[in-house]
Order: structure tokens, then sequence, then C-alpha cells
């Protein structure tokens, strides 16, 4: 799907593409506020935990922590946490890969700089030294 997108976007004008971009980022981090609340909710309702408690654990589980002081016990937020895991920890990786595609698309032009300069400073040889006339000498007997 990611490719899909980019083969869109290569047509696009740098003004264009940085507008889709926000529009995607903005979508999917309205996703992810989705998903907490919704995963607040379920926990708060199926658990009886605390609202802070129950979106603590939703905000744990989808940034793939896990930490073990909270963990659902009824059947219900088992098999919710099943589908919420899945769900939303590939929507958080693919906010990641969107939000790097953000940077590097807008900062493309800097980033080629500075990658062409690192690049350069590692091709650059030497200049070669003067070659010194060297004239044969036949070698001298010494005396003993």
């Amino acid at each position: 799907m990611r490719f899909l997108i980019i083969l869109y976007m290569r047509y696009k004008t740098p003004k264009e593409q940085r507008r889709e971009l926000i529009r995607t980022l903005r979508d999917l981090f309205l996703g992810i506020a989705i998903l907490l609340f919704l995963g607040t909710l379920v926990y708060k309702f199926a658990e009886g935990w605390p609202w802070l408690d129950a979106l603590y654990f939703a905000t744990i589980s989808l940034t793939s922590r896990g930490y073990t002081n909270l963990y659902p016990t009824s059947a219900v937020s088992i098999l919710f946490s099943v589908f919420y895991l899945i769900a939303g920890v590939g929507l958080i990786i693919y906010a990641i890969s969107t939000l790097i595609a953000f940077y590097t698309t807008h900062y493309r032009q800097s980033i080629s700089k500075k990658v062409d300069h690192f690049v350069k400073g590692f091709k650059k040889k030497p200049e070669p030294r003067p070659l010194k006339k060297v004239i044969w000498r036949p070698k001298r007997k010494r005396p003993y």
C-alpha cells in the first residue's frame, strides 16, 4: 500500500506532496486517538479499572511495551486485546513510517546535500606526491 502511495506521490509537486502527507498524518493520529479512546472505554467497563489505569493500559498496549503491572483478566477484555493489539500496533507502525516519509520528503534536498558531502569526503584520494629523480648508483665497496 505504501509503495503505491509513493508511486502516486512521485508525480505530484512538492507542495502537493507535503499537503497530502500532512493530511495523512492528521488522519493517522486521529485514528490512534480514537483507538486509544476505544481501548480505554473497553478496559474501563470490562475490567472495572479507573479511567487513568484503563488509559495507561491502552497506551502501553499500543506501543507494544507491555508492562505486567496491569493485565486483562476477563474473557471479553482478553479477546478484545488480541484484536486491539493487532490493529493498534499496525496503525502505530504505519504512522511512524508515514512520519518518516514526511520528514524525508520535506527535507530531501538538505539531506541529499549532507549525504553527498559525507560521501565525497570518503571518495577524496590524496594527491600523489611528485616523483623524485632516482639515479642508479653502483654500490661502493667498503674498505676493510
